[in-house]
C-alpha cells in the first residue's frame, strides 16, 4: 500500500513538472513571436492536463529484472493546448504582459513541485535513518 501511494506522489509530481517544463516553451515561443503577423499565442490548458493525469494513473509493468524493483510507469503526458483568444493589437493576438506573467507563475508553480518532491525525499531519508537507529 505505501510503495503505491508513494510511487503516486512522485510520478504526479514528476508529471507535473513535465507540464511545467511544455508549458515553459509555449510562454517562450509566444514571446519570440511577438513581432510575428497574425501569430496567435498558445499556452497549456493546466488544469484539464492535471484532471487528465490524474485519471490516468496506472501503472505500466515495463521490463524489470528482478520483482523486487520498483514498477516504472509511463511517463508521457497528455498535453491540453489553448489558443488564446485575447485582443487583436493590430499586429496579432500576443501581449507581452499577459506572457511575463504566465512566465512567472509558471516558473513558481515549476519550483512549488520541486521543493515539495524534495521535502519527500528528505521525510524518506529521515524515516530511513530513523529505521536504522
Amino acid at each position: 500500500m505505501a510503495e503505491g501511494i508513494f510511487n503516486r506522489v512522485f510520478n504526479i509530481l514528476e508529471k507535473m513538472m513535465d507540464v511545467s517544463r511544455i508549458r515553459h516553451s509555449y510562454i517562450v515561443s509566444n514571446i519570440a513571436n511577438l513581432e510575428t503577423p497574425r501569430y496567435r499565442s498558445k499556452d497549456v490548458d493546466f488544469k484539464q492536463t492535471l484532471i487528465s493525469i490524474l485519471q490516468d494513473q496506472k501503472d505500466i509493468d515495463l521490463r524489470r529484472t528482478d520483482p523486487a524493483h520498483f514498477k516504472l510507469s509511463n511517463s508521457s503526458v497528455p498535453i491540453r493546448l489553448s489558443e488564446d483568444k485575447g485582443k487583436w493589437n493590430g499586429y496579432n493576438w500576443v501581449n507581452i504582459d499577459r506572457e511575463i506573467s504566465r512566465l512567472i507563475e509558471n516558473n513558481l508553480n515549476y519550483r512549488i513541485y520541486v521543493e515539495t518532491l524534495l521535502k519527500k525525499i528528505t521525510l524518506i531519508k529521515e524515516a530511513i535513518k530513523e529505521g536504522g537507529r
